[in-house]
């Protein structure tokens, strides 16, 4: 076996850099200065410039090696793209976040990943715009696809390999590494080696992919025996839910949507992978299942529309809703298409990208709508509930201006309209979004005071600013969530606890025992009384207090004063008179006196249970 030699590696190096010089160059200048932004972190005061500038040449790499692709001739086409591409770097730059940029900097960068995304999909059909039929258009996307799983793998051993060396030498020789080395090193192996390496093995020549008529067998296997079962199986478990909503008439639950979303990306993924072994003699099913997973899609597609929809009329638009709406968009007109019977599937990639694109700007895009819509839907939550009059804060909290950058007022007991704790919180979520992804020029025009120039005041003199409290607190609500003590599982917490006593009055009982009940543990409680044996038992299902004896048993149910403290106390309390935690009963010859010290409950469709609870049993001796 013959080694490969430094003159061979040099040779192939140097023809790559020569195939693709421009995406080369993106890799190593955004190599280069996020290696000095490392290391000099702490002597940069802003580093704005130098971060957007990475992500700027680390978008360059896909788009210069698009425009690579596509110039496989025309020399002068070719600078014209480049230029282009130069062009919307530069305006892409001047979109990101700078120093004076203080709110809402979720929205550029969430553009720029819109723009990455596109980028990388328009890769995937450049070479094949023009000419090329379907099988080179596969073929060439699989080579993308093994050669950056390839270029990972080597990559990721690399950097194991060096790191384990540093180690050694830090172990073995007591030589001090720098922490700040080991990121570096990953960032110079998987930014620019992984780059170089991957643009080395892809050819331009579309012959050559349009030529190759032998498949892999593992991606075959692979999609047959694994990816397509998945699929199966989810599909029968997303329609067995849609018989379920269909026999109960419940509503689709919000996250239907998502399992949707994955099963539509499972099921594309699954049929472009054995997409070319459809032509082969014997596998004419393929071409068939292909077909009909795309109708069955459709059903689901429409319980996709039904649950955002739903979530949208509930909480109004958001970028996240947008999106789901925007896929199921996509993958309704793929299905429509390829229920056609068309077979390219180029349209794939093309599709989603014009989407993407369509998307990203303009009245119609994400970002506007979705301001629009929780914006609007913050005004008329506060003009139903009595903030508003004619479009103005009635009773705005008045800051005052001189004691900036702190907000201060100096008008207190600002008559605020009562609301529930659901719309107090509604409110904070409607601002949190506002401010974390578009800001707050929608509502200024609601207050007479301009918080705009507050706000820019202050954060020209705080490191950082909520402006969403700000707004928050100048409506005269104050900034926090209110829990309603609710479990993962969608179950209301309520406590209930006597007041708070450090003596208790055991006149006129004999016997006193504690008892401490858990749901993670209800063991029976054994005491002795008068040489004979008695066992305190919780039933959960029933919530009956049981207390046994070899002659007599007695059982507390503690169902009814449950519900009589949740109706007096439907949010809890802990500070409840004794005599409205006491139960009474007799067991052989004691009268028996049940006294609670705390409870903790949860509400669950409309059913009260017991989690865990302990307190007191006192016994009285009727024979004395």
């Amino acid at each position: 076996m013959k080694f490969p030699n430094i003159n061979y590696i040099t040779n192939k190096a140097k023809t790559s850099f020569i195939a693709y010089p421009t995406t080369i160059l993106s890799a190593i200048i955004a190599v280069i200065l996020s290696v000095y932004l490392i290391e000099n972190q702490s002597n940069i005061q802003n580093k704005f410039p130098y971060i957007n500038a990475i992500l700027t040449f680390a978008l360059g790499i896909p788009l210069f090696f698009c425009s690579t692709m596509i110039n496989t001739r025309s020399t002068k086409s070719k600078y014209i793209f480049e230029g282009s591409i130069v062009l919307i770097l530069t305006l892409i730059y001047f979109s990101l976040p700078n120093q004076n940029s203080t709110f809402n900097t979720k929205i550029p960068y969430i553009r720029y990943t819109i723009f990455n995304i596109i980028a990388h999909l328009i890769i995937s059909f450049t070479l094949f715009l023009k000419s090329g039929g379907v099988n080179g258009f596969w073929n060439y996307n699989k080579t993308l696809f093994l050669r950056l799983c390839t270029a990972v793998l080597y990559s990721g051993f690399i950097y194991i390999g060096i790191i384990l060396a540093l180690t050694a030498l830090h172990l073995l020789f007591d030589i001090d590494i720098d922490g700040k080395l080991y990121t570096q090193i990953f960032i110079v192996v998987f930014g620019l080696f992984n780059t170089w390496f991957f643009v080395a093995g892809i050819s331009k020549n579309t012959d050559l992919y349009n030529n190759i008529k032998e498949y892999p067998k593992g991606l075959k296997i692979f999609s047959q025996y694994i990816l397509l079962p998945l699929l199966a199986t989810y599909l029968i478990i997303l329609y067995a839910y849609s018989t379920k909503i269909i026999i109960t008439q419940h509503l689709p639950k919000g996250i239907v949507s998502y399992l949707i979303t994955i099963v539509s990306v499972l099921g594309i993924f699954a049929f472009l992978l054995i997409y070319p072994y459809g032509k082969q003699k014997g596998n004419e099913w393929i071409k068939k299942a292909n077909i009909l997973y795309y109708y069955l899609l459709l059903p689901l597609i429409f319980l996709l529309a039904i649950a955002i929809y739903l979530r949208i009329v509930d909480y109004g638009l958001t970028i996240n809703r947008y999106m789901i709406c925007l896929f199921g968009g996509w993958v309704l007109f793929l299905s429509i298409y390829f229920c056609l019977k068309k077979t390219n599937i180029k349209i794939i990639p093309t599709s989603l990208a014009f989407f993407l694109l369509l998307s990203s700007f303009g009245p119609w895009g994400m970002f506007s709508l979705s301001e629009k819509s929780q914006s609007k839907r913050l005004i008329h939550i506060l003009d139903e509930h009595h903030f508003l009059e004619d479009g103005k804060v009635i009773n705005e909290v008045v800051w005052d201006t001189d004691s900036l950058p702190k907000f201060y007022s100096k008008k207190k007991n600002i008559k605020t309209p009562v609301v529930s704790d659901s719309i107090h919180n509604e409110i904070k979520s409607i601002l949190d979004y506002l401010d974390n992804h578009h800001g707050m020029n929608t509502l200024q025009p609601m207050f007479k005071q301009d918080l705009k120039s507050y706000l820019k005041t202050a954060a020209d003199s705080l490191a950082s600013i909520n402006e969403a409290k700000i707004y928050m607190e100048t409506l005269g609500l104050k900034y926090k969530h209110i829990y309603d003590f609710k479990t993962a599982f969608g179950e209301q917490k309520l406590k209930f606890g006597s007041k708070n006593q450090k003596t208790i009055q055991i006149t006129n009982y004999d016997y006193l025992v504690d008892f401490h009940q858990y749901n993670y543990n209800s063991n029976p409680i054994d005491f002795t009384i008068q040489n004979e044996k008695y066992q305190l038992i919780f039933n959960k299902k029933k919530s009956i207090l049981k207390i046994n004896s070899a002659t007599d048993t007695l059982d507390i149910s503690l169902s009814k004063l449950t519900q009589q403290l949740y109706h007096k106390y439907p949010k809890g309390m802990d500070s409840i008179a004794n005599h409205q935690l006491q139960l009474t009963g007799k067991i052989n010859h004691f009268n028996v006196l049940f006294e609670l010290k705390n409870m903790s409950t949860y509400l669950k469709n409309d059913s009260l249970n017991i989690s865990n609870f302990n307190g007191k049993i006192l016994l009285k001796d009727l024979n004395k």
